[in-house]
């Protein structure tokens, strides 16, 4: 039986598993600072800034094979206080590009480490959908309160503001990662570990060699969930302006749009596991599907600020139930660690895929690749759906 998640362990996990969302969040003022301080163009700046998605996500990559030995506490420790040094040092730094590129990217990778303990821990608890629902309930209240506050102490402070405002982020992660449980694999357990400080897995779970039945499946749902995700986000700007409206709209849009996820979590609290995890997987990407051809192919404002405003809402309905799915099939953490760094190389491709076709295509067609690739996510959703009946209909499984 899975231990359930609970106290100060549970809040300390919610805050790190909101936290690893930091660098997408502020990117718009990452990219106007580098511009800024570096006099780089805009697609230099923005290279800077998927270097750093990059290096997150491949650094959760390489983690994933090993996670299940990994102490997660004493890990998250680490990466955050690197994560805190290396943006301090990034506040402080003066001089060259080279050296904040390289400050960036260790900053990228420290993050890296704490989405592939955050990602593996849905393993390794009971309702982890439940547990990623108030994670994004926890994104929703914090990086509501960070993107009203960000102006505010730029207005004050210059640009640096926002940079200060993610180092005061990350050393609150810092305080909270001592609370993190450990869990580890066994016979990975350090002496000095209390059998309480440890979550148990099975017998031969540690260091699987190949993925379980359906989960390759899964994991390319959630690859092109994000990569979708990514690809309506990015030319939301252009697409408001098509439709006249003006930048001060656009952001109540987007505000409206980060508040959606909250009846959306609230709702898979309450959903639980009623109807297993795959109608509501359906459903989320179908929702999808609605707000991409909403924002790009649909005429009209009102049409336009109604699906952007639901852009987050379907993939917090999808995707806790995606990663409840994976760690319920691999318990080694493996596979929903993979699910973290997916997450992340399919959101840094996601906008340049969109330029490409909206410079090819126009804007219109940026709405169709979006919903083309949710259909995939389905597609493979369902495929995985029959793989993991499949495996279970064998002789002699469960």
């Amino acid at each position: 039986m899975k231990p359930v998640l609970a106290g100060v362990e549970k809040c300390a996990v919610l805050y790190i598993g909101a936290l690893v969302w930091l660098p997408n969040v502020v990117l718009p003022y990452d990219v106007m600072l580098s511009m800024q301080r570096f006099a780089l163009s805009e697609d230099h700046a923005g290279w800077l800034a998927t270097g750093q998605l990059l290096v997150l996500a491949l650094t959760t990559l390489g983690l994933a094979r090993v996670v299940a030995r990994l102490d997660k506490r004493r890990s998250c420790v680490l990466a955050s206080l690197v994560a805190t040094l290396a943006t301090g040092g990034l506040l402080l730094w003066n001089g060259g590009l080279g050296v904040a590129v390289a400050l960036k990217l260790v900053a990228g990778a420290s993050l890296g480490v704490l989405v592939a303990c955050s990602y593996s821990l849905a393993s390794y608890y009971q309702r982890p959908e439940k547990i990623f629902a108030e994670v994004a309930i926890t994104m929703a209240l914090l990086y509501g309160a960070v993107m009203t506050l960000v102006p505010q102490v730029i207005a004050r402070v210059g640009p640096h503001g926002a940079e200060l405002v993610e180092l005061a982020m990350l050393a609150a992660g810092l305080l909270l990662a001592w609370r993190m449980p450990v869990a580890k694999a066994p016979g990975a357990l350090a002496s000095a570990c209390s059998p309480a400080d440890a979550l148990r897995l099975p017998a031969g779970t540690g260091g699987a060699a190949r993925l379980p039945a359906g989960a390759g499946w899964m994991l390319a749902s959630v690859f092109a969930l994000f990569v979708s995700q990514t690809v309506s986000a990015g030319f939301a700007g252009p697409a408001s302006a098509q439709r006249q409206l003006n930048p001060e709209a656009l952001g109540t849009v987007f505000t409206v749009a980060s508040l959606a996820q909250l009846p959306a979590a609230l709702f898979i609290t309450w959903l639980k596991d009623r109807v297993g995890p795959y109608p509501p997987i359906v459903g989320g990407l179908l929702l999808l599907v609605g707000v991409a051809l909403g924002m790009y192919v649909v005429g009209g404002s009102w049409t336009f600020c109604i699906a952007t405003g639901l852009i987050n809402a379907g993939a917090t309905v999808a995707n806790p139930y995606m990663v409840a799915l994976l760690g319920g099939l691999d318990d080694s953490g493996r596979s929903t660690t993979l699910a973290g760094s997916l997450t992340n190389i399919g959101m840094a491709l996601g906008p340049a895929l969109a330029g490409v076709t909206a410079a090819t295509a126009g804007l219109a067609a940026v709405g169709w690749l979006a919903s083309a690739l949710l259909v995939c996510a389905i597609a493979a959703a369902l495929l995985a759906r029959h793989r993991v009946q499949g495996r279970a209909l064998q002789p002699g499984l469960a």
